[in-house]
């Protein structure tokens, strides 16, 4: 304006910081807010903009949107996203911010496709190449000139993203401090593998049903490939080994381990993560707790259920299943104990030949699973 170079402003009242609870500023509170203040009778107008530790400055906007692309005026600013691509969604917004702000992938907030060589921007996924696709698409979208390429996925709250394209088979990582995340089952031809943002998930807890659980910020699902025998049906279909057969398999440097198990019948069987109702030592022994019940190692993650696959005997083969497997006592395999956990799904513990131990046939008997105590006949 005037022949002058108009910096951004932190003094703009639409970029004042909130206050935390501990009464502390928290600068992050006014990012992607509309922005404008006066420079010598000249109306600046813009969007705040910061990286959340230090104040916001109003900053001139732009837009990354394929339906919308507008560049920054100054060449020596790029135009940065500051989330996922979304014309469509009120909270969206691009800022232009000074082009030495990242000089790699590595520079790039988690959950980007990358460092833009041209731009010197870090691309953020967009939604705009997913609003008409199913997740597991490929999808692709323009960055100011640049072709990005991904996968349509989401977590059901929202949107599809085209995020970035990893592969734990190769093991090529995301190109950013993003985590690479399964969709499915590693190995099924219908899988495919997402970069996700650091911290989507924080701990086995937050992990889906059926994953082996949490390893460095991914929800490590199970691996077909792990049980394949290397073998083919009359049909050409792949081949596994014998359902407990101990399994292991690698996700970038870390070994899963388990045991395979048929989770649908007809297709090849699956490495589980492994369980134990009753541990055993070395020698086979029954491990036992200090007040002399038996020592159970369960499942990693929270959210599956150890499954026996056979009587409770020292070191039955078994496998984390996940806990919403069977929604009705009569989904239970015959001759297990349905367990109702009234929330519409129920366990189904495999009858325990320890429990009989020393009985007579019709003798009263019970056990603790788990920390749920089980009851019935001994029956020979």
């Amino acid at each position: 304006a005037d022949g002058a170079c108009i910096t951004p402003s932190a003094l703009a009242v639409d970029c004042a910081p909130g206050i935390a609870e501990d009464g502390s500023y928290d600068f992050s509170v006014p990012v992607g807010n509309s922005c404008s203040f006066e420079y010598f009778g000249t109306t600046v107008e813009g969007v705040c903009f910061g990286d959340g530790s230090s104040p916001a400055a109003c900053v001139e906007r732009c837009d990354a949107s394929e339906a919308n692309q507008t560049a920054c005026s100054n060449p020596f600013t790029v135009c940065q996203p500051g989330g996922v691509i979304d014309p469509n969604d009120p909270a969206y917004f691009s800022a232009c911010i000074p082009d030495s702000t990242f000089a790699s992938s590595a520079d790039c907030p988690t959950g980007t496709h990358g460092f833009d060589d041209a731009t010197k921007a870090c691309v953020a996924p967009s939604n705009e190449p997913c609003a008409a696709s199913a997740s597991g698409d490929a999808c692709s979208f323009d960055f100011f000139g640049t072709e990005y390429v991904g996968t349509c996925f989401g977590d059901g709250s929202g949107p599809l993203s085209c995020l970035a394209n990893c592969d734990v088979l190769t093991a090529t990582a995301c190109e950013t401090a993003s985590v690479c995340q399964p969709t499915g089952t590693i190995g099924d031809p219908a899988t495919d593998f997402v970069c996700i943002p650091q911290g989507t998930f924080a701990d086995d807890g937050d992990c889906l049903p059926g994953t082996h659980g949490y390893v460095d910020g991914a929800c490590v699902a199970p691996s077909l490939i792990a049980c394949l025998d290397g073998g083919a049906d009359e049909a050409g279909n792949p081949t596994s080994v014998p359902d407990t057969t101990a399994c292991s398999f690698d996700y970038f440097g870390n070994t899963l381990e388990g045991r395979c198990f048929t989770a649908v019948e007809g297709l090849p069987s699956i490495c589980l993560a492994a369980c134990e109702p009753a541990l055993v030592d070395e020698t086979g022994n029954l491990v036992l707790t200090d007040e002399g019940g038996l020592t159970q190692v369960a499942c990693v993650n929270p959210n599956n259920n150890c499954q026996a696959l056979d009587v409770i005997a020292p070191g039955v083969p078994s496998v984390c299943i996940p806990n919403n497997t069977f929604t009705a006592a009569a989904d239970c395999p015959s001759g297990t104990h349905a367990v109702d956990n009234a929330d519409g799904t129920f366990e189904c513990v495999s009858p325990s030949g320890l429990a009989c131990l020393g009985k007579l046939n019709l003798d009263a008997c019970g056990f603790d699973y788990f920390g749920e105590t089980i009851t019935g006949q001994c029956f020979e």
